[in-house]
């Protein structure tokens, strides 16, 4: 099995911008961001592992997906990259750049902090599982049975990306749920102490929606304590998916820092 994650490429430039999505999405979630980096960097978009069409495996502790996205780079043939990643994949973003810090140029986390965090996703996680018990759901058929369970749109709209059909005609989540939920614990503790060291002194930008409540004042000392040349902003209006919910704040701000 093949342990380089799929990518989306975007740009020819020579700085790179890695994009990390959060748990359940897609490397096509942040696509709005890759198309404006894209005449000035070239943008990777991984899948990440057990998300869309990249491999399905066990373990998703943040050192296993470092170790997933450094193979990706390498087989790339690149050596360094600006990052940013929203939510699970902020910590990603986080723990790569603890891991391998001269691969690391910029660190940009939307709305998440080197903190755990309490279990909140069971009832996706019902939901996905029941209607993995339907194979004869299409895209509609399970955007009601979904609707029905989790009352959420945006949610819902996100989760749909992952359903298609399958060689025989049913249907199916191209996501390793088992996987996943098996690795719940893992995604919601916070980055391991890095390999080199526990902090990484380079530029760190941790954006944050008004809204939100992934990123208290308590959680400063966190970060600093890793990142101590982080800033930390807040996007007005904006929720959790704020790259979403602000694009318009969002995009032009991470621009800004990743290519600066």
């Amino acid at each position: 099995m093949s342990m380089i994650l799929h990518t989306r490429i975007a740009g020819e430039a020579e700085r790179t911008v890695v994009l990390l999505h959060g748990l359940l999405g897609l490397g096509s979630n942040l696509g709005a961001i890759a198309r404006a980096l894209a005449p000035q960097a070239r943008v990777i978009s991984p899948d990440l592992r057990n998300h869309g069409q990249s491999f399905r495996a066990p373990g998703m502790q943040y050192r296993e997906l470092a170790g997933d996205l450094a193979r990706t780079l390498d087989a790339l043939k690149v050596e360094r990259a600006a990052l940013l990643g929203h939510s699970m994949g902020g910590k990603l973003a986080m723990q790569f750049a603890l891991d391998f810090p001269g691969r690391c140029e910029r660190l940009l986390v939307a709305d998440i902090a080197p903190v755990a965090y309490a279990a909140h996703h069971g009832p996706v996680f019902d939901a996905l599982e029941a209607i993995a018990l339907c194979p004869e759901a299409d895209r509609r058929e399970t955007a009601r049975l979904l609707e029905e369970r989790l009352r959420d749109p945006a949610l819902v709209s996100l989760l749909l990306m992952h359903r298609e059909r399958v060689a025989d005609g049913t249907w199916a989540w191209r996501l390793g749920l088992r996987e996943i939920i098996e690795g719940y614990p893992a995604i919601l503790a916070p980055p391991a102490s890095g390999s080199s060291g526990d902090r990484w002194d380079g530029p760190a930008l941790f954006l944050r929606g008004e809204r939100s409540d992934y990123v208290q004042p308590a959680h400063q000392s966190a970060i600093l304590g890793l990142f101590p040349r982080a800033v930390t902003e807040t996007l007005p209006g904006a929720g959790h998916w704020l790259h979403a919910e602000a694009p318009d704040l969002f995009i032009p701000r991470a621009c800004a820092f990743l290519l600066g």
